[in-house]
């Protein structure tokens, strides 16, 4: 039987913390104004337990001594500037797991656009995190906001005007053509202490929402080419993350896994499905293998494949 999550339940209470954490780019002070927020004895859920939590939080951020230039700079020194190598199993982090592998690399491309976001203004910053991490929309952004006749097109365009100023030239997941790899990144990453995200609370959320999800290393022969987190269910065949080391993009090596996986999604008779962001190259790829928009929530698309469409398209 499918259950309603109940206002103070767990889903509200991480989308309070996502927006504590984002807002101040750390765990422990999220956690701390978290606290002080739900002391308060607001009841009602997220836009009822929000004001509590913005006032705490805009005040740490406003104390913040760091300017969003200097942000910029320290960021830039740890994760642009010397050499890195892929991350070998060998290495302490890893621990001989090569699960371990995809979830620090996730761990490290959510940390670099947080760290991305904390270097925008207190107040473009709280916008990014309100319409996108949290996906208010725009009415219930201004009502928050205590601004019910000023539209957002203006901060908002500055807000994604800035982030793509700084992410553009920098960023993989933006531009392919960029001098920034996560994979080769990754290593530098983790012995600088820059990724936050730790394995053992992100194998605990794939766990309990996605208990029969597979790690695969993509492979040719002898060699890794990249990875693919996959959970099949009765119902359909979740893609979760696919990702290529840069040497071997482009080469249709993608395409073929995914193809494997509609072939096995058709044979079952069951849609495929998968997320991806709006400005994700790869969207284009699975808008030509045949998959259709179902869901938006933010930079993110909710994409799905049926058998009964492969006829169709193609034709």
């Amino acid at each position: 039987m499918p259950t309603t999550p109940t206002p103070d339940g767990p889903d509200e209470l991480d989308r309070l913390y996502a927006y504590s954490a984002w807002m101040l780019g750390d765990r422990a002070a999220a956690l701390a104004a978290l606290r002080t927020a739900l002391a308060s004895g607001a009841r009602g859920g997220l836009r009822a337990q929000l004001p509590s939590l913005r006032t705490a939080v805009l005040a740490q951020a406003g104390a913040q001594r760091e300017t969003p230039a200097r942000r910029r700079e320290r960021l830039d020194k740890q994760l642009r500037t010397g050499t890195s190598v892929s991350m070998k199993m060998g290495h302490p982090a890893l621990r001989g797991e090569l699960r371990r592998l995809p979830v620090l690399l996730t761990g490290f491309m959510q940390s670099c656009l947080i760290a991305a976001v904390g270097a925008l203004q207190p107040a473009l910053r709280e916008l990014f995190v309100l319409l996108v991490v949290l996906g208010l929309s725009e009415a219930e952004v201004l009502a928050l906001l205590g601004a019910p006749t000023r539209g957002l097109s203006g901060p908002r365009s500055r807000m994604l005007s800035q982030l793509e100023n700084y992410l553009g030239p920098r960023c993989g997941h933006l531009h392919a053509a960029n001098p920034c790899q996560c994979p080769n990144r990754l290593q530098l990453a983790v012995e600088q202490a820059f990724v936050q995200m730790q394995y053992t609370a992100q194998a605990q959320h794939y766990a309990g929402y996605y208990p029969t999800a597979e790690y695969f290393v993509v492979m040719d022969g002898q060699t890794a080419l990249g990875r693919l987190i996959v959970c099949r269910s009765p119902s359909e065949i979740l893609m979760m993350d696919i990702a290529l080391l840069p040497e071997y993009r482009r080469q249709g090596t993608g395409s073929a896994v995914i193809r494997d996986l509609m072939a096995e999604a058709e044979q079952a008779g069951i849609p495929m499905r998968l997320h991806v962001e709006t400005f994700n190259p790869a969207l284009r790829l699975y808008e030509r293998l045949g998959f259709s928009k179902t869901a938006e929530s933010g930079f993110y698309l909710e994409m799905e494949w049926r058998p009964e469409e492969k006829s169709n398209h193609d034709r």
